[in-house]
């Protein structure tokens, strides 16, 4: 059995490895791609089909909204893909809006039990 495919997009090579730990450990077979933006993602997207998106929202070239965007209404391997969005510049409103459209989000600095969390209601974590 192939592990779950994950992608992490962000411009901050930290993070990226801050999350990708987080990742590896509840799901230690996962298969971890990374993008340093959303056009990087999005071109990423078109070619690989992906379990999971996790996505920071303030990014150069393309914001993780975009690509959010982008991924439910241009042809992608990836229209139905969960997304977990994450930031430290989103205001209540907008979060709103985003869990409306069932985009999880979760606050930058990352709190590990609620991203592990978000993951859980995302059906991807096994009992």
């Amino acid at each position: 059995m192939t592990g779950r495919q994950i992608l992490l997009v962000d411009d901050e090579e930290g993070i990226l490895e801050f999350v990708g730990h987080i990742v590896s450990d509840v799901f230690p077979n996962c298969v971890v791609q990374t993008a340093p933006n959303g056009v990087e993602a999005f071109k990423i997207c078109k070619a690989r089909r992906f379990d999971l998106i996790v996505t920071d929202h303030k990014m150069p070239l393309m914001t993780g909204t975009d690509l959010i965007v982008n991924l439910r209404t241009k042809p992608s391997l990836n229209s139905k893909t969960p997304v977990i969005m994450l930031s430290g510049f989103i205001d209540t409103h907008f979060k709103t809006i985003l869990n409306s459209r069932g985009i999880a989000f979760v606050d930058k600095p990352i709190d590990m039990q609620k991203f592990k969390l978000e993951l859980e209601k995302q059906g991807l974590m096994t009992k």
